[in-house]
């Protein structure tokens, strides 16, 4: 509830914003602390609420990340020509509002002691480029605004599928978590690798494809790192080991991501293949430590 209600004041502050630091503190400082503290509990509910069906539970719980990627995209764009960006932004800050009876509605539950140990890799600076660059990407190589939005819009999409997919498939058993959590970050990596190729050829369906397979690839493979926690520090430590996972997380993308924004378009193929390259080495890791 605290954090539902520090993401909706960042983002309403962020609409009066005047200079790039006052973005930095509002959506940046504010609504970020905000999202930190909404992920982790909600993340922690689920793990601690089932157990023959966790990553399947996760996998759907995770599925409205994609559903909002699918929907909000282009909204925000309608939004931003309706209003413009200050009345986007102040329309997303009381969107996010709602969370607060949400956090209202989840009831505490006492975990179970947990499982075998095994172990992973969190490496993660690769990760969160390709959906902040799908957009600017698609747009330097000639395609118009909505056009854009609706790459990641298809990316959204699809990663629902693939939280969804993986968390079945992980559940059947056939396959150790941290085995298939390997072959979804190499999948991943590879996925982002054909990114610039499929952007060559300037055909709008190839970016398409490529992109629903991009999300497919890395919504199954973010349904089975929250899987693998419990495994690792047990149900009763998930909430400890969730911050730690998301402080790795976040300061891998604090690093990643702002270095890849001052890639321009003749750059751009060497920053995916550059991120397809952290998501390979990661899911050899991943592979060998399990």
């Amino acid at each position: 509830m605290a954090g539902g209600l520090l993401a909706g004041l960042g983002l309403i502050l962020a609409s009066q914003a005047t200079s790039l630091f006052h973005l930095y503190l509002s959506m940046g400082v504010m609504s970020g602390l905000g999202w930190g503290l909404i992920f982790s509990p909600m993340m922690a509910t689920v793990i601690a609420h089932f157990t023959r069906r966790r990553t399947l539970a996760l996998g759907v719980s995770l599925s409205s990340i994609g559903l909002s990627a699918f929907a909000f995209n282009p909204l925000f764009q309608m939004l931003k020509e309706m209003y413009t960006w200050r009345g986007a932004l102040l329309i997303s800050g009381a969107l996010s509002f709602n969370i607060i009876p949400c956090g209202a509605l989840i009831q505490p539950k006492k975990p179970s002691l947990a499982a075998e140990r095994v172990a992973a890799s969190l490496f993660n600076a690769g990760y969160f480029v390709p959906y902040f660059h799908l957009v600017a990407h698609s747009r330097q190589v000639g395609f118009s605004e909505y056009q854009a939005a609706f790459v990641l819009s298809a990316a959204g999409a699809t990663d629902i599928l693939g939280r969804i997919f993986s968390g079945w498939f992980s559940d059947l058993g056939h396959f150790r978590l941290i085995h298939l959590l390997a072959v979804w970050t190499a999948l991943t990596g590879l996925s982002i690798l054909l990114l610039p190729v499929s952007s060559l050829t300037a055909l709008y369906p190839a970016l398409m494809v490529v992109s629903s397979v991009y999300g497919f690839c890395s919504g199954a493979l973010t349904s089975l790192v929250f899987a693998v926690l419990p495994q690792i520090v047990g149900v009763s430590r998930v909430m400890g080991a969730l911050g730690l996972f998301q402080m790795i997380e976040s300061g891998a993308g604090l690093i990643g991501t702002p270095l890849s924004g001052r890639a321009q378009l003749h750059k751009m193929s060497t920053l995916f293949v550059l991120m397809s390259c952290f998501h390979v080495v990661e899911s050899t890791v991943h592979y060998h430590t399990g």
